[in-house]
This record gives structure tokens, C-alpha cells and sequence, in this order.
């Protein structure tokens, strides 16, 4: 239901793009599952788990940008 990419910008390093492409876009589904995930990481601050640095809602673009981690 996701595809998750690494994205370099020059003047501010690697990210991580989770992509959430399931069900219809005008549907619900894909969008609450994408906002409960962000919602989680946006409320734990720990090491072993990834940054939210955005939620990201355009059209064909939707998902949400994370610290990149090797």
C-alpha cells in the first residue's frame, strides 16, 4: 500500500518518502492509516525511532517525510 524513497536536497541532507498510494483517493481509508502513523511518530521522541519532519497531502504526492536512518 506504500513505497518508501530516499530524497537528497543538497542544502539539507536525506530523507526518507513514504508514499501511501491504497484505495481510492477521494476514499478515507489510506489517508487515516497515513495520519494515525504520523500522528504516532509526531508523539514519541526516541533514538530508535524515525523523525516525522512532514505530512504531505498533495494530489499524487501523498505521504509523510521521516529522518533518514542507515
Amino acid at each position: 500500500c506504500c513505497d518508501v524513497y530516499e530524497v537528497i536536497l543538497p542544502a539539507s541532507g536525506r530523507f526518507h518518502f513514504k508514499q501511501f498510494r491504497c484505495g481510492d483517493l477521494n476514499g478515507a481509508k489510506w489517508k487515516d492509516s497515513m495520519l494515525e502513523e504520523a500522528a504516532t511518530l509526531w508523539d514519541l521522541r526516541h533514538p530508535n525511532i524515525v523523525q516525522l519532519f512532514k505530512i504531505c497531502l498533495d494530489d499524487g504526492h501523498t505521504g509523510i517525510v521521516v529522518e533518514h536512518v542507515e
